[in-house]
């Protein structure tokens, strides 16, 4: 059962709140809808900005996607964190970088605290 899901606010700043407590992480799915590479960035923390560090990064290729599958052992984990959880995307790889794509990316995750 997906508990995230979004396609049109992941901006560059601020972030978008996945949930305000730590949580282990066990499937996550990223389409790129962007005709460049695009960067979706995760924090630990409930919001974030340009200038927070993000924990987890992906790159995920120009109109193509990344999917990391169930994780079956409720003890496993794709990340966790421990403060909340948000995420952004950007079209640059470094941490501050904060321009935001073109077309936004479709996020979608599975959760447990």
């Amino acid at each position: 059962m997906i508990n995230f899901r979004n396609q049109s606010s992941i901006t560059n700043a601020p972030s978008v709140n996945i949930t305000v407590k730590g949580t282990d992480v066990r499937y996550l799915n990223i389409v790129n809808r962007h005709s460049a590479i695009i960067w979706v960035k995760f924090y630990d923390s409930p919001t974030a900005t340009f200038q927070d560090t993000p924990f987890k990064t992906f790159q995920v290729a120009a109109n193509g996607s990344i999917t990391v599958g169930w994780v079956s052992n409720t003890n496993d984990t794709i990340f966790s964190s421990s403060n909340g959880l948000c995420v952004r995307a950007t079209t640059g790889a470094t941490d501050s970088d904060n321009t935001a794509p073109g077309s936004l990316p479709i996020v979608e995750l599975t959760y447990a605290f």
